[in-house]
């Protein structure tokens, strides 16, 4: 099934995120992607954030993306049928990454932050992505992995190492 953003990915594993705040990492291997294609992590709500390794026609790309809110209430949003909002791409010459979230929801602050591994050392990467708590996922924020094709059906990607804390 081709995807036009996270929202639509049928296959994303997800866990609830935990109050006061909260990290997440694992590592992707992406050798079997496909043009297209996208495998990361994200914090997921409908206003989501994500970080991924994405195949391109000449290799790989990592890239964050979300969705902003529409307003600030608790009603729910529009169905999701639109890509993400690109908020940063860097080329990236591997197909194998470790990608981290952290979450803060204390005082209301509600907010993912993501980062990429690269020689040992954490980066950040993107925006911070709010998180607005909302009826279209009432049951809370969820980290996630997530796989999903753009282009055409058919890659996979291998994760490993994950851990929540």
């Amino acid at each position: 099934m081709l995807c036009a953003n996270l929202c639509q990915a049928v296959n994303t594993l997800t866990q609830r995120m935990t109050f006061p705040s909260c990290s997440a990492h694992v590592t992707v291997d992406g050798r079997l992607l496909k043009e297209g294609d996208f495998a990361g992590i994200c914090a997921l709500q409908g206003c989501y954030g994500m970080i991924a390794l994405a195949r391109t026609a000449k290799g790989y790309d990592l890239v964050m993306m979300g969705r902003p809110a529409d307003n600030p209430s608790l009603s729910a949003m529009e169905a999701d049928t639109l890509p993400g909002v690109e908020y940063a791409r860097i080329p990236w010459n591997r197909p194998v990454v470790s990608l981290r979230v952290t979450a803060d929801f204390q005082d209301m602050k509600d907010e993912a932050i993501f980062f990429y591994l690269d020689g040992g050392k954490w980066n950040r990467f993107g925006i911070p992505q709010k998180l607005f708590f909302k009826m279209d996922h009432f049951c809370g924020c969820r980290v996630g992995l997530f796989c999903y094709s753009t282009a055409a059906v058919g890659g996979t990607a291998g994760f490993s190492d994950f851990i929540f804390h």
